[in-house]
């Protein structure tokens, strides 16, 4: 991703989130659902979406060359049935505007997941361009970027970033790379390793990288705004955001 983003993590656990074991026959629901990989998982960290919406705004307010946004606070709400939305809306002469937020920890490692709604695009794919993913803004790309859900032009695509020295971008995708163009409600995640790095949706495989795969710490990203790029981008529209944890696997 890395052009403007939003970051939110996201827990719709009650309580402290105190590290946990959850096996993996979770039922999923419309919001609440946790739908992990085989195998047994710890829980070290979940965010509500008030949690979220406290996470720290986007580094620059306006629009740089890929979004069509100015991002801001106004665009972030948290609603009754505790989910999180960031909304795009036309703004200060710019055709959307929307949101970024990112945690303020920096992990290395593990299973990240978020529940996320994609609305839809007026040819029934997936809106504008939303995105979860985890990043080093130290140097970046040097230090890594992992693109968890990114969707442009209708579908979300699946890759990691890299690069041999600051702003200098090479990549690394999934194949097939873009894997998902319907909208509505997903558990995206990805389950993050010395070396490699596993895609999953509603915990199915969806895909595999083993090069280039980043070894820094990294923060959490969750945005939404639109690409100059796409004909359709449409306004307003809303992500929402259920949950975002984090688990460990538990041999």
């Amino acid at each position: 991703m890395r052009r403007l983003v939003v970051a939110l993590t996201g827990c719709l656990i009650v309580a402290s989130c105190a590290s946990q074991s959850i096996a993996t026959t979770s039922i999923p629901t419309r919001r609440q659902a946790t739908v992990l990989p085989r195998g047994r998982w710890r829980l070290v960290r979940a965010y509500t979406p008030a949690q979220l919406a406290r996470w720290s705004p986007a580094p620059w307010p306006k629009s740089n060359s890929y979004e069509l946004a100015c991002f801001a606070r106004r665009d972030v709400h948290v609603h009754r049935y505790l989910e999180l939305s960031i909304t795009n809306h036309k703004c200060d002469g710019l055709p959307e505007s929307g949101a970024w937020l990112q945690s303020q920890q920096m992990r290395r490692y593990g299973l990240y997941e978020a529940r996320i709604y994609l609305p839809a695009s007026s040819e029934g794919k997936i809106a504008n361009w939303p995105a979860f993913w985890l990043e080093n803004p130290i140097d970046w790309p040097v230090n890594g970027e992992i693109d968890i859900m990114e969707s442009w032009a209708g579908e979300d695509c699946q890759q990691i970033h890299y690069g041999p020295r600051a702003n200098v971008k090479r990549s690394e995708k999934t194949v097939p790379q873009c894997v998902l163009s319907k909208p509505g409600w997903y558990t995206f995640g990805v389950w993050w390793t010395p070396g490699r790095v596993r895609w999953y949706i509603d915990g199915r495989p969806t895909g595999t990288v083993d090069k280039h795969v980043a070894s820094d710490p990294m923060m959490i990203v969750l945005d939404y705004t639109a690409w100059r790029g796409q004909l359709d981008n449409l306004a307003p529209a809303t992500m929402r955001v259920a949950w975002v944890r984090i688990y460990r696997s538990k041999f």
